[in-house]
């Protein structure tokens, strides 16, 4: 009789203790299960991956340009559905042609506002193809824009290629043209453009 209850009491002890196993399991299990359900969706990603800074960043001939937005800070304008814009953007090689006296100075992190209105002068506010661009210069035979930065460019016409003139005489041709974005478009230029700059 005392062995009987003896071993009633040890299986009773036996159930309990797998009961708490099974109860630590299951706490254990559940723990990663409410981690997933709590992140949020990468809507932000979504909003960038069509933004102007997106376009720029995955175009081959615009990285020294990328690199300069990120350094100045204009990425954040870029990057958000802010706008729209139109970037005429300096080629690679472009900024490859800055004279070296120019290039420490905007280098210089000290002349970060400097660097900043220089790629200012290179966008519009609003977005405006090639096709507006020619027919806006046809229309009036010299088209004055104003850029985000205000300087003024002169857009005109040359054996067919679009010209930017600012305020020093220098010209940069639109090359590559109407890359579009979801808030703006980019054409690439062949020269860096210094208003208000020398």
């Amino acid at each position: 009789m005392k062995i009987t209850r003896l071993f009633t009491f040890v299986l009773l002890i036996s159930i309990v203790f797998a009961s708490c196993k099974n109860e630590v399991k299951e706490t254990m299990v559940e723990t990663p299960v409410q981690t997933v359900e709590t992140k949020t969706p990468p809507k932000t990603v979504k909003v960038a991956t069509g933004s102007l800074m997106a376009k720029v960043m995955s175009h081959k001939e615009l990285k020294s340009f990328a690199s300069a937005s990120v350094t100045t800070g204009i990425s954040e304008m870029l990057m958000n559905e802010t706008g729209p814009y139109t970037i005429f953007a300096p080629s690679n090689n472009a900024f490859n042609l800055i004279p070296n006296d120019i290039e420490k100075h905007l280098l210089n992190p000290n002349s970060k506002e400097d660097f900043t209105s220089l790629l200012k002068n290179h966008m519009l506010k609003g977005s405006v193809g090639s096709a507006d661009l020619l027919q806006r210069i046809r229309d009036k035979g010299t088209l004055t824009l104003e850029t985000v930065g205000g300087a003024r460019l002169k857009a005109t016409l040359k054996g067919g290629s679009i010209i930017l003139k600012d305020d020093n005489g220098d010209e940069a041709t639109i090359g590559t043209s109407d890359i579009q974005s979801a808030n703006g478009v980019v054409h690439v230029i062949d020269k860096v453009l210094y208003t208000k700059l020398k």
